[in-house]
């Protein structure tokens, strides 16, 4: 299901335009960029810091400093990982 496909599914189950729904979900998307967000029954978004670390580089396979940075993680909830099991 892509973007539109759920803005108008969601409509159809809620009874509001398509527009709003459009707005809420644009919304909860900025919300989720900036803060640890858990939608209950669903997923836990959050972030998480990875370490400065060294690699190498694959041209030249010389040492090179990785800086840390932020990353988006995704924890999936046990009500959700029990509806899409297969027994």
């Amino acid at each position: 299901m892509n973007h539109s496909e759920l803005i108008s599914h969601l409509a159809k189950n809620t009874g509001q335009t398509q527009a709003a729904v459009k707005s809420v979900l644009d919304a909860l998307a900025l919300t989720i960029q900036s803060h640890d967000v858990t939608l209950q029954g669903v997923a836990k978004f959050s972030t998480t810091v990875r370490k400065a670390r060294t690699g190498r580089n694959p041209a030249t396979g010389e040492p090179m400093l990785i800086e840390a940075k932020r990353i988006p993680s995704i924890k999936p909830l046990k009500p959700l990982k029990d509806a899409v099991a297969v027994e």
